[in-house]
């Protein structure tokens, strides 16, 4: 059903998907998102349906909520960031699961949650997404794409900033990369 959404998707079209739920890892380590009858849905069938869309770059921002510590499935802290990082670098035989071109932003990393803006009323990973696209929008060239390092970075700034505070460590969103797990800022192309 949700293929039929994304038909008219062009080999050269970018598909754009923002998932918010908790995310949790199964007994199996892998990564998924819990329901609110607290099931797990695991992300990789979720993910290959979004390998399967034939446009030519895949993006998924996962807002993967505030467990911070999963103790449901017996875990002191939530690894979904490193789960998600293991199943992007997956192998099916010699060939990757998930290809070059599915990337995936995460709204924090291990042993952080993402977090609550009380005064934007959404989280802080949701709010720093949209107001960097619109920044992007209004104030950027409409004639030219939007660089994904570009976009990482405003988004990371902008986490930062609004988590900032003491001796907490900040909220730092993960970019990831089919075949690639946890990209760094530094290594991405112009």
């Amino acid at each position: 059903e949700r293929r039929k959404n994304f038909a008219a998707c062009k080999s050269k079209d970018i598909a754009i998907f923002y998932i918010a739920a908790n995310g949790v890892v199964d007994g199996d380590g892998q990564p998924g998102l819990l329901s609110s009858e607290k099931k797990i849905n695991r992300i990789d069938e979720l993910l290959s349906q979004i390998q399967a869309i034939s446009g030519s770059t895949k993006l998924v921002f996962v807002d993967a909520g505030q467990v911070s510590e999963d103790f449901l499935n017996g875990q002191s802290v939530n690894e979904f960031p490193f789960a998600m990082h293991r199943l992007l670098t997956a192998k099916s035989g010699d060939e990757n699961t998930y290809g070059e071109n599915l990337w995936v932003i995460v709204s924090h990393g291990l042993f952080q949650s993402s977090r609550l803006s009380h005064t934007r009323r959404g989280s802080v990973f949701g709010v720093s997404v949209a107001d960097s696209l619109i920044d992007f929008r209004q104030n950027g060239d409409p004639d030219k794409p939007i660089k994904l390092g570009q976009l990482y970075q405003s988004i990371c700034q902008r986490c930062a900033a609004m988590t900032m505070e003491g001796d907490r460590p900040t909220q730092m969103p993960l970019l990831m990369r089919g075949g690639h797990g946890i990209v760094f800022y530094s290594d991405l192309k112009d």
